[in-house]
């Protein structure tokens, strides 16, 4: 089975299990259900499941599906996912040059093809640097090494940062990796 026709199942089965939690909300707001005891808190985490539910549903509607890579630091996530793809998409070094949630979208026609990034908002960036100077100034030697590293590397990139984060989310469209290749070091590296 191809992952279209998975998806279309999936999607189906999904919406289906909405169709149930939709009739057990109507069920537990019924005065019997409160006599035997269903709470306010099992009533949130119901609906809490079907918001992901839905959220799941419409990705499989529209072919959209999340894979995460996840691993330490250099262990060859980046390197992986650029085989996995044909192309050196993601920078890979011996030094760390990945310091974000990067995301690849794939797209149904190549002039849809974009690069965009989404940096922290500057008061997201403050509260990150308060973060790793906290951790830097601990107890645990391993972490405090690698904050400081990161403050190091803050530091020494303090210009590209700011001028990332000042502009803001932005896209970049493109038919050839080649036309990306200094906004995606820029994006990605920085």
């Amino acid at each position: 089975m191809d992952w279209k026709k998975a998806s279309i199942i999936n999607a189906k089965r999904l919406e289906r299990a909405l169709d149930v939690e939709r009739f057990a909300r109507q069920l537990a707001e019924l005065p019997q259900a409160r006599q035997a005891g269903i709470t306010k808190t099992q009533l949130d985490a119901l609906s809490e499941e079907r918001e992901q539910a839905e959220r799941q549903r419409q990705r499989l509607e529209k072919g959209e599906f999340r894979i995460a890579v996840v691993g330490l630091e250099k262990a060859g996530k980046s390197t992986f996912v650029n085989a996995w793809l044909g192309s050196d998409l993601l920078p890979a070094k011996s030094l760390r040059c990945t310091f974000t949630t990067t995301q690849i979208f794939s797209v149904k026609e190549e002039t849809e093809q974009r690069l965009e990034t989404q940096p922290k908002t500057n008061s997201e960036f403050s509260k990150l640097v308060a973060e790793l100077k906290s951790v830097a100034n601990g107890s645990d030697e391993t972490r405090a090494k690698n904050a400081k590293e990161d403050l190091a590397t803050i530091q020494q990139h303090q210009t590209t940062l700011k001028e990332v984060l000042n502009e803001g989310a932005r896209a970049k469209h493109f038919t050839n990796l080649e036309e990306i290749k200094e906004p995606r070091s820029y994006a990605v590296e920085s």
